[in-house]
């Protein structure tokens, strides 16, 4: 980020505030975006909304790497719509390094994200709806990732 006075640099996890707020002051705008490790993963992002082009009322975003004998080597989950910013938990991400990749972990890790998100009804979908949503998104996006990374020898 820069502004006439000065460049900075911070992590997607401290830019996002709230909804449609950005940790940018008034006088700065966004002059890069940096991609690290998970340029190298598999990975799979998962929508759904009422209309084509709407805002989402759920999204889940899944990117993994696996070892040669299928193991998770890294994991990143993202789930959005059911908060103020998308949500990640890096110590669920890290619990499951070395675990066998298969659609029971897939269930477990998204039952607990369901289980850790707090959506807000709206006038779109009630909170259960955008939870039972996200969970079934995650799942997709686990398995998308999981073939892809199947397909690369282990990484995209």
């Amino acid at each position: 980020m820069a502004s006439a006075d000065e460049t900075r640099t911070i992590s997607a996890g401290d830019f996002f505030l709230s909804y449609f707020i950005t940790a940018l002051a008034p006088n700065e705008i966004v002059t890069a975006v940096t991609f690290t490790e998970a340029t190298r993963m598999a990975s799979s992002i998962r929508e759904h909304a009422i209309r084509s082009g709407d805002f989402a009322l759920a999204i889940a975003a899944a990117a993994l790497s696996l070892s040669p004998s299928g193991r998770i080597e890294s994991l990143r989950l993202a789930v959005g719509g059911v908060g103020d910013i998308p949500w990640r938990n890096p110590d669920l991400e890290q619990s499951v390094i070395g675990e066998v990749a298969a659609h029971e972990l897939w269930a477990h890790l998204a039952e607990e994200v369901s289980q850790s998100i707090d959506p807000a009804d709206d006038l779109n979908a009630t909170a259960d709806y955008r939870r039972q949503l996200a969970r079934t998104l995650l799942i997709e996006a686990l398995e998308d990732a999981h073939r892809q990374s199947l397909e690369n020898g282990g990484n995209s």
